[in-house]
């Protein structure tokens, strides 16, 4: 008897370790999740995703863009873009997204503000600004957008916080969704203050907890 119990402790101590070392492992793997999240922010930082542009052959997307930014009384030139490109995207019957990369953040920022204020500019209408009141002529006619480009995290955050703005009724009550420096930001109601979205556990959360507000 002394015997299976020596082993049954020795099995204990065995199984203890184990788990040990799968929480160690737990705690590297979350801190190397943690680390390419900041790289995959950090590398977007200075980009804006242009989507809606008509594709076309042999285009210089280069001058496009520094068509776009004069559009929008934005001060751009070569020196200023670091790289310029389209990605593949998920919804082949919409043009690829464009990814401009600044060479600073401050240029980015000016273009992503001077295309609120446009759109702003007009109250009786919230629409995108469009190939044509962009100056691009010789394209075909389409709504272009000027967004943040942002990592898979954060497209996953972004969505779920414009889904809950939904619920909460949108723009009629001042329910609002915005990105500011590198961060999410959700807003219940024009007078509340504004919440810093930082995981799908939160937006959950929320989501529990404002379910009084909600509109039918």
């Amino acid at each position: 008897m002394a015997g299976f119990n020596k082993r049954v402790d020795e099995i204990e101590r065995r199984l203890e370790h184990h788990q040990d070392q799968v929480t160690k492992i737990k705690d590297v793997v979350q801190l190397a999740q943690t680390d390419l999240r900041q790289f995959e922010v950090h590398t977007r930082k200075n980009n804006i995703e242009i989507n809606g542009v008509p594709e076309v052959p042999k285009e210089d997307l280069l001058l496009l863009c520094i068509k776009l930014a004069d559009a929008l009384n934005v001060d751009l030139a070569k020196e200023h873009i670091d790289i310029v490109h389209r990605i593949t995207s998920k919804n082949t019957q919409k043009p690829k997204p464009i990814i401009l990369n600044l060479a600073n953040r401050w240029k980015k920022e000016l273009m992503i503000e001077a295309n609120k204020w446009r759109k702003n500019a007009d109250p009786q209408t919230k629409l995108p600004p469009t190939t044509t009141s962009l100056g691009l002529n010789d394209l075909p006619e389409s709504d272009i957008y000027f967004n943040d480009h942002l990592a898979p995290h954060q497209r996953r955050l972004h969505t779920g916080a414009r889904v809950l703005r939904k619920k909460l009724g949108g723009y009629s009550v001042g329910a609002a969704v915005w990105f500011k420096a590198q961060d999410i930001y959700l807003r219940r109601r024009q007078d509340s203050v504004p919440v810093k979205i930082e995981s799908i556990k939160q937006l959950e959360e929320l989501t529990n907890e404002w379910k009084g507000y909600f509109k039918q």
